[in-house]
């Protein structure tokens, strides 16, 4: 509202996960977007490719906007697995408490896989660390659970089509690069998630790596020295 009064000429460059672009005057030659879209259905493939006998994903989300965005592209993906697999959502409260969250994957059978779509959220007015929750997740699951980013590597995540901050930040970077460099055109760019996997949780579930998604990436979390 105020951009031209606080900072006349300046180049805006918008980076992030589920943009609404809607509101963006994107001819405007100062102005540029780079994204990144959560990949439900292509982890939820990778995921019943390496557990074809699943009967159930629970997925758990927070009530922040990124949350309320991937159950609506979860709503879209209900029709492709139909008759399939069940895909129960379970929120957790506004309040942070996540007991409700331990309880559910403390009890799924072998037939059941968790997806934890948590971002962020605030329990009791405090922000609560969703590397932190993953971890606490996992820790209780006797299933396997996967993640939607990939700063959820290393909180016991088996892996996912995931979204990565670096590349939003090289790309944004790049953008800002080109701008100083005198190319002023509009752009919109995205960026694909990418297929990553840790091989410390792929040992714990006994799953080899030569079942993995072509083109997938398996790292170590923990250094090994």
């Amino acid at each position: 509202e105020h951009r031209e009064e606080l900072f006349p000429g300046a180049f805006l460059i918008f980076a992030g996960t589920d943009i609404d672009t809607n509101h963006l005057n994107l001819r405007d030659e100062r102005i540029a977007v780079t994204l990144q879209d959560t990949e439900i259905g292509g982890t939820l493939q990778a995921m019943l490719q390496l557990h074809p006998h699943t009967k159930q994903v629970l997925v758990v989300l927070d009530e922040t906007e990124i949350g309320n965005a991937i159950r609506a592209e979860l709503n879209e993906q209900h029709p492709l697995f139909k008759g399939q697999l069940s895909l129960p959502v379970l929120q957790v409260p506004k309040d942070g408490n996540m007991s409700q969250v331990l309880y559910a994957v403390k009890a799924l059978d072998n037939s059941s896989l968790v997806l934890c779509g948590l971002f962020d959220y605030d329990g009791s007015g405090i922000a609560i660390n969703s590397s932190e929750a993953t971890a606490l997740i996992s820790s209780h699951s006797r299933a396997p659970v996967y993640g939607l980013w990939d700063f959820q590597l290393g909180q016991g995540v088996v892996g996912g089509k995931l979204i990565s901050g670096r590349i939003l930040g090289e790309s944004a970077a790049a953008l800002a690069s080109q701008f100083l460099n005198g190319d002023k055109s509009p752009i919109t760019q995205n960026s694909s998630a990418v297929l990553k996997f840790d091989r410390e949780q792929l040992q714990r579930f006994g799953i080899s790596e030569k079942s993995l998604p072509q083109g997938s990436e398996v790292i170590n979390v923990r250094p090994t020295i």
